[in-house]
């Protein structure tokens, strides 16, 4: 299905129901990686709390296999269309559809800051549309508590999508909820007009 900084996306069968499966994209080169292995279980520990219509739904994660090996994966569902193609199909093209699209997201991320989280790289590949044309945000591997955020010297590193950052974090400030809310205008701005700004 895609691929990202962390490893790749498979679409898969869990149960009977069709899903989204995301595993390293080097299992070995991860397994000896405490930081990403870290990077992963913080993913996790979020996407296990949130519970919201604009947020991915979370299935579950393995942590290991049968054999006892490391596999770390993560499981959620599966959403068909990517935002980017979305807005160019004659349902997404629509003004009243893309205003939805932009509250969504909106709702989404304000759920997110409820909850002490930051996103940290909005973009809209981080973004996937359902069938019912509902917005939902996805991919956590970056995402931080707010608390957290403030005192650890890892959030001050450049974390995120360099075109869809906020200038203070391309400048190499933590990242916030400010950040996160000027990286959703950026998309915003690309799904009313069509455009990257």
């Amino acid at each position: 299905l895609g691929s990202g900084g962390f490893g790749l996306v498979f679409r898969a069968v869990y149960h009977e129901k069709d899903v989204a499966v995301k595993e390293p994209h080097n299992l070995a080169e991860f397994h000896n990686d405490s930081d990403k292995k870290k990077m992963f279980i913080r993913e996790v520990n979020h996407l296990y709390r949130l519970k919201h219509k604009n947020v991915v739904d979370f299935i579950g994660a393995v942590a290991e296999d049968e054999t006892g090996e490391p596999c770390y994966l993560i499981l959620t569902e599966l959403l068909p269309h990517k935002l980017e193609e979305y807005i160019l199909t004659p349902a997404g093209r629509q003004p009243r559809v893309r205003e939805k699209l932009v509250l969504d997201m909106a709702q989404g991320l304000a759920y997110l800051h409820d909850s002490k989280i930051i996103h940290r790289d909005i973009k809209p590949q981080n973004i996937m549309v359902n069938s019912q044309g509902t917005a939902k945000l996805i991919d956590f591997g970056l995402s931080k508590q707010e608390e957290k955020s403030k005192s650890t010297s890892a959030s001050r590193s450049c974390a995120g999508t360099k075109n869809w950052m906020a200038p203070e974090v391309n400048a190499g400030e933590a990242s916030s909820f400010a950040s996160d809310v000027y990286s959703l205008g950026l998309v915003a701005f690309f799904v009313v007009t069509g455009e990257v700004p």
